[in-house]
């Protein structure tokens, strides 16, 4: 196994909840992930995102259906490979807020990005070669225009 990377650390900075990233999300577009997500819950009511990322299955789900959008081959080619080019690296959420927790259990970022990691490794080759100079729009229908 390759060592561990702890997220938002240089060349791994693109993994960063809040990295510059447009993020198309329930017909808004979002500058982050993290955009998209506190905007979901200014807007359901439900209060302030949590910081230390220890949310139950619902949350999980809303975090991890964003940064799908986020490292979508068609969408983000390039942040797509970027994960994909971790290889098998255990991601570490590490921040300045949470560096304890997230060695010790709590790394549901880490985990969901895992995940994602895997979901779109065997895809991308086919969704986005890195040798093709372009992707082929018309695959992604309305995202494109």
């Amino acid at each position: 196994m390759s060592d561990p990377i702890t997220i938002y650390a240089g060349r791994h900075e693109f993994l960063k909840y809040d990295y510059p990233v447009t993020v198309f999300w329930k017909g808004k577009s979002y500058p982050s992930a993290e955009a998209a997500v506190r905007a979901y819950y200014d807007f359901s009511g439900s209060g302030k995102m949590k910081d230390d990322w220890k949310i139950g299955p619902q949350e999980t789900n809303i975090h991890t259906e964003v940064l799908r959008i986020k490292f979508h081959p068609l969408i983000h080619p390039k942040l797509a490979w970027k994960l994909v080019d971790t290889g098998d690296s255990i991601l570490f959420e590490s921040t300045e807020y949470n560096d304890a927790n997230s060695l010790t259990g709590n790394n549901a970022m880490g985990e969901i990005l895992m995940r994602i990691r895997d979901e779109i490794r065997p895809k991308m080759m086919d969704l986005a070669p890195r040798k093709q100079g372009h992707i082929h729009l018309h695959l992604l229908g309305d995202v494109a225009s």
